[in-house]
């Protein structure tokens, strides 16, 4: 599930995942509640959010998530601006942080290891490049 506010980012995302044949996106939302909603029809086995999506304090909608889905993984879109916004990601229970500017690349390979991960978690992953805080 993508869980993206902008339309065209949104759309891009799900073309980029669609020409990947072991991965299939169920739905797409614009926002938190939106995906809480959704998953009421079925939980989804990876959620890739956006983390402007993450309107609440950043902890908060993640445990807000994991309460809805339980274990799902959650892989958090971020700009990347520097290494602490993908460390706070992670420390708030996300499985793994994509830099935006690398999701056509990365995202697949962020979701697939979201998959192999969702077990154990016992890793997180950040894919792309971020910036030392300066």
């Amino acid at each position: 599930m993508l869980v993206v506010p902008h339309t065209f980012m949104r759309r891009s995302l799900a073309l980029v995942l669609a020409h990947e044949p072991d991965l299939l996106l169920t739905s797409q939302v614009a926002d938190i509640d939106s995906a809480i909603a959704e998953t009421v029809s079925g939980r989804p086995d990876v959620l890739v959010v956006d983390q402007q999506a993450l309107e609440r304090d950043l902890a908060d909608a993640l445990a807000a998530l994991q309460a809805q889905l339980g274990a799902v993984p959650i892989v958090v879109l971020g700009t990347g601006e520097h290494a602490l916004s993908a460390g706070r990601v992670l420390a708030a229970g996300a499985t793994g942080y994509v830099v935006k500017d690398d999701a056509a690349d990365g995202l697949a390979t962020a979701v697939r290891a979201a998959v192999r991960e969702r077990s154990a978690r016992a890793k997180l992953s950040i894919v792309g490049s971020v910036e030392a805080q300066t």
